[in-house]
């Protein structure tokens, strides 16, 4: 080996900086191993190449890790024919891995693969045609390259050529495809599969049953996703799987999400969470409810947020209920008026004025809920921030912070307060005056 690398042929000189790399050759400095398989790669290697490249993806032999040169070299590598190399700098020029992202570049670098019959390569050329993504569509051209994949082995180009017939409307060639891609093992497939026939995709008639069964299965091989949508096809009930043996059951669908959210599935982590604080039954847990929309939240999810402040409202209620019922019993419920010195717009109408309808104390909060002549109802806060200075805070804002002034309170009531919004349009001045203490609520 050392003769021959000696002589320049670059495979061997590869061969031969693996053996050192693997200690075969007796001890050496992993400098000379990077040095051999460096030369080996700028000599036309694409092995070496590809080696060289998964070096710096893992800091190997003394080298630093970096992206930009692990794709560099698997350039070198698909410049010199390694279809491998082509393949990673397809996934690195897509992603943006290493550098810019160029989709057209990534296209071009599948088709190298491709054309060396590697199979994972064609499929990603085929989802760049069918996407459209850095080349022209050509869904066909796409469909086909699926269908090569497919029946080379690769699974997931099963499932995606049967996802192209399904758009097309071929619904029993798909399924076919999906039945014995799922029977071989492949879960994507069985999860698709059961998509078609929940929701009847392709012209195949629906049958929620046989979907249930699908997603049931998947579920206890733990498939987040199947148990997520099995959890929908309980809570939805007969109404929606009408016929299909399949009953409405709370406690099942919370089961489901809350396994889905174990699984990381941040939407059953959303769902669990507003079943556990939406239920009356013994298993409503509203602790472990806010736990989980704060983690579903926390991912960016908005439909988790707004229940984490609908939850927040009702707690308030709930907080204030003793004060209200005093306050009732004594008849000392005054609302009093909100107007405006200009014009303001909701929802393109012009709304020149709001009764307001509760103003109660919280603690170190002042809670307002105005119902608007126009627009519905919302429920806002007027948090203490400094001794002095209170700002009044939207929830469904439509005029954003207001900085409120001359607030009057005596014993605890407000009895009016004058406030500016902080809007585009500063006139919108607010005056709510009151002749009583202001605490309605109910």
């Amino acid at each position: 080996l050392r003769k021959g690398c000696k002589l320049g042929a670059a495979p061997v000189c590869r061969t031969l900086a693996l053996r050192l790399a693997r200690g075969q050759e007796g001890s050496t400095a992993p400098a000379d191993v990077v040095a051999l398989m460096r030369w080996s790669c700028r000599n036309g290697d694409g092995i070496a190449c590809w080696t060289m490249a998964e070096y710096h993806a893992g800091g190997l032999f003394g080298l630093q890790k970096s992206r930009t040169r692990r794709r560099a070299y698997h350039e070198l590598g698909c410049e010199a024919g390694n279809r491998h190399s082509c393949n990673e700098l397809g996934k690195a020029l897509e992603d943006g891995d290493g550098g810019p992202k160029d989709p057209t570049q990534a296209a071009v670098a599948y088709g190298s693969g491709c054309a060396r019959d590697l199979m994972e390569s064609c499929f990603w050329l085929g989802w760049l045609l069918v996407k459209g993504k850095g080349v022209s569509p050509d869904r066909e051209e796409g469909r086909q390259l699926f269908e090569r994949s497919c029946a080379a082995g690769l699974s997931r180009g099963c499932t995606s050529h049967a996802e192209v017939l399904l758009k097309r409307g071929d619904g029993q060639p798909a399924l076919a495809i999906l039945a014995k891609t799922c029977e071989e093992g492949h879960q994507e497939a069985c999860c698709l599969m059961a998509q078609v026939h929940e929701k009847g995709l392709g012209g195949v008639r629906a049958n929620v049953a046989a979907a249930a069964g699908l997603y049931d299965e998947l579920c206890r091989n733990g498939h987040a996703h199947a148990c997520h949508d099995l959890a929908f096809l309980y809570s939805a009930g007969p109404g929606y799987a009408a016929g299909n043996g399949l009953e409405k059951d709370e406690s099942r669908s919370l089961q489901l999400y809350e396994k889905a959210c174990a699984l990381d599935y941040m939407e059953s982590c959303g769902q669990a969470g507003r079943l556990h604080t939406q239920r009356e039954s013994g298993s409503r847990d509203l602790e472990r409810g806010r736990a989980l929309l704060q983690r579903a939240c926390d991912t960016g999810l908005p439909d988790p947020c707004g229940w984490l402040r609908d939850l927040a409202e009702r707690d308030a209620q709930r907080r204030l209920e003793p004060i209200w019922a005093r306050r009732r019993a004594r008849g000392e419920m005054a609302p009093g008026r909100m107007r405006y010195s200009g014009e303001t717009r909701t929802q393109g109408q012009v709304s020149p004025a709001a009764l307001i309808t509760t103003i109660w104390d919280a603690g170190q909060e002042w809670i307002i809920e105005e119902d608007w002549t126009l627009g519905g109802s919302s429920m806002t806060e007027i948090s203490s921030l400094e001794k002095e200075t209170l700002f009044l805070r939207r929830h469904a804002s439509r005029h954003g912070e207001f900085a409120i002034r001359e607030l009057e309170v005596q014993d605890g009531w407000v009895f009016g307060w004058k406030g500016i919004p902080d809007s585009p349009d500063p006139r919108h001045e607010i005056i709510i005056d009151a002749p009583d203490p202001i605490l309605a609520w109910g």
